[in-house]
Formats: structure tokens, sequence, C-alpha cells
């Protein structure tokens, strides 16, 4: 069976939420429907004040970015990922790419396994050296996007649910997994390996990963503390 690394993509690799940044670069190029652009906008204010959970905000900011895209071309948002990718790679942080690569160097399969839509993941993840990504995508029927959504990752338990079907495969080792995730969306994909990292924790995370004691680490000293864990899960 083969070793298996999963990473989470938004806070974890890179800093902001590219989502949420794609939002803004199609309404300001008038593609992405300004009404659902201030719902959306809304919805994150709630989170941030407090007044939904995250993972409230994973599941309407999935709902949402679907009908705000229904009916146009999957063509042209893909041309504007690309775009709009060259400006944002610049968040990646430097030490995301040392990582990827040293765990690499140590036999692993590479998986991102993101809430954010697929058409920018999908391209974080080939710009990073990772060797699969699955992430939020619309139905598309004839290159035009429907009003829906054909993945769940934006629901609770959607990151869980896909490494549950990856280990039942029978081609990954339990034993010598690892998963990288910054906030409570990832607690099932945490709790689902033998090596949880909670890497760039939110608050919420960082108390539960402290009870659990799983490693916890940031930005800064995550290729030193990952070489550590790996000497540990090798030996």
């Amino acid at each position: 069976m083969k070793k298996i690394a999963l990473f989470d993509f938004d806070g974890t690799l890179s800093r902001g939420y590219i989502s949420m940044s794609f939002l803004a670069w199609l309404k300001n190029k008038k593609i992405y429907s300004p009404g659902f652009y201030r719902k959306q906008i809304k919805v994150m204010e709630m989170y941030k004040k407090g007044k939904i959970s995250y993972e409230d905000w994973c599941k309407k900011w999935g709902i949402l970015w679907a009908r705000g895209l229904a009916g146009k071309k999957e063509k042209l948002i893909k041309e504007e990922a690309k775009k709009f990718f060259e400006k944002f790679k610049k968040n990646i942080y430097s030490s995301s790419y040392k990582l990827v690569k040293l765990i690499k160097s140590r036999g692993y399969k590479t998986i991102q396994i993101s809430t954010a839509a697929s058409e920018l993941t999908e391209l974080s993840g080939k710009h990073l050296g990772i060797d699969k990504t699955y992430a939020t995508k619309i139905k598309v029927k004839n290159g035009i996007y429907c009003d829906n959504l054909v993945t769940d990752f934006h629901l609770p338990g959607g990151k869980k649910r896909l490494l549950k079907k990856l280990f039942n495969s029978g081609k990954y080792n339990l034993n010598t997994s690892i998963a990288f995730g910054d906030s409570i969306h990832d607690i099932g994909l945490l709790e689902g390996v033998r090596w949880p990292v909670a890497l760039n924790p939110s608050k919420e995370l960082r108390k539960i990963a402290k009870k659990r004691k799983w490693l916890i680490s940031d930005y800064k000293n995550i290729v030193k503390d990952v070489e550590k864990l790996l000497d540990k899960i090798n030996v």
C-alpha cells in the first residue's frame, strides 16, 4: 500500500481565502452575479461576527458559488481563474513548496482536499506539485454551469467521506497517513489519519489539537517539524 499525505489549502498552505478573492475578481469583471456576491459578503460577515459557524459559512458559500455562476461558460471561468491565480499565488507560504517537496521525497502520494473552487485549487495543486486535487465543483452541462454542485466538500463531513473512500480502496496505508488542516472544517480529515497536523490552526482547532495531542505547527516551523515527524513514522 502507498503512503498518503492530505492537505487543505486555504489557511493551511496559503494566506487568505482564495475563492472569496476570486469572487471579487469576477464581480469586478461583471462575470459573477452582483446579487449573489452581496449575499456571499453578508454570509462571510455573519461568520466573522460569530453569528454562524465556520461549517455553516462553508455550506452557504458552496450553494451561492454555484447559483451565482449559473449560465456562465466553464471555459470563461477557467480562463479567468488562470489570470487570477497568477496574482494570488504570492499568498502561498514559501514553506508550502518545501513541505510538499519533502513529503514527496519520502515516497508519499500527495492529495489536496479543499472546500475552495476546483477551478482554483487544481491550479494551486499543480503549482505546488501536489499529485491529485479534490475540491468544490459545479455541475456542467454542454460547457455551461448549472446552479448546483456535484461535490459535497462544502458540507460537514464532506472531507471525511472522501478520506474514508480513499482508505476503503485498499490503496493507502493508514498507519503512515498524514493530514494537514487549519480549521474545524478539517476535523474529519485530521481524525481520519494516523498523524494529524494542525497547521496555522484557528483558535478552535488549536484547542482541539492540544487536547488530542496532535502536532501543532505554523508556516515558519512546519518543514522542521515534519522532518522530525517523518523520521518518527519511518523508524
